[in-house]
């Protein structure tokens, strides 16, 4: 748990926290299994907006300890360590999807993932990777499966590789629905 946790931040800090962090205020929302996570810029007034899954944190006020703000602590009896994040890097670009795992991914490069929304059929994509985190960027793709995880409440995932080994993630989704328009203030919809 300490490897994703030292991997998560460090992962946030440079995805979504350095852009922003000399001159903006976040403010965070929950709905049933995301945040929202708006940030403003204090010199242009710009917000951008994050979606993203909640995970439970053992680590009591982890974000303050770091001097950055990442997810908050949420606990619940169900265990989530995986992590599921839809964004865009600048207004009115189409979003992309990151996966953050507790399972390694040995490599940087691709790998077909299989997921299921609930009892749904199985779909596939091809995904890139890093470390601890898979992650779509081409917009077709990454709408696709956008559209795949409305009205869900479990997205699970798995990938078998001979040479990187397995991969799989658990993510509860639910509430997607209701805080999908929040994205499209400040990403382009798809």
């Amino acid at each position: 748990m300490f490897r994703i946790t030292a991997l998560f931040s460090i992962f946030m800090v440079c995805l979504f926290i350095l852009p922003k962090l000399a001159m903006a205020e976040t403010v965070i929302r929950t709905h049933k299994d995301w945040q929202v996570r708006l940030i403003t810029d204090d010199f242009t007034d710009e917000t951008s907006v994050i979606l993203n899954t909640i995970i439970e944190d053992i680590e009591e006020d982890f974000s303050r300890k770091r001097g950055i703000v990442l997810i908050g602590s949420q606990f619940s009896n169900k265990k989530t360590e995986d992590m599921l994040v839809i964004k865009c890097d600048q207004a009115n670009t189409k979003p992309y999807v990151v996966i953050l795992t507790n399972e390694r991914v040995n490599g940087d490069g691709t790998r077909n993932i299989e997921y299921r929304v609930d009892k749904r059929p199985p779909q596939k994509t091809l995904m890139k990777t890093n470390e601890n985190y898979l992650m779509v960027f081409n917009h077709r793709k990454a709408s696709q499966f956008i559209s795949n995880i409305r009205s869900g409440k479990m997205l699970i995932g798995r990938s078998s590789d001979r040479e990187s080994g397995l991969i799989k993630f658990k993510i509860p989704i639910e509430g997607f629905n209701d805080i999908e328009s929040e994205l499209y203030r400040y990403c382009k919809p798809h």
